[in-house]
């Protein structure tokens, strides 16, 4: 993912690692189809995108766990 996201940065790889890093713990994982956001904060963060034209899936619960 690093690799493909920085192919073209040169010797400027570093500056991006933010946003790589952001938009990794945005996006569900396959398995358990959380956001490590989820996981470690309890809730989701919101984007710019979200703020900008609004997201109608935001939600600040807790995932269910299965026992």
């Amino acid at each position: 993912m690093v690799k493909a996201y920085l192919v073209d940065e040169g010797n400027d790889w570093d500056l991006f690692l933010g946003c790589l890093t952001g938009t990794y713990r945005a996006t569900p994982n396959q398995s358990t189809v959380v956001t490590p956001n989820m996981l470690t904060m309890g809730r989701d963060i919101r984007l710019p995108a979200d703020v900008i034209y609004g997201h109608a899936n935001v939600s600040n619960a807790t995932p269910k766990t299965a026992c």
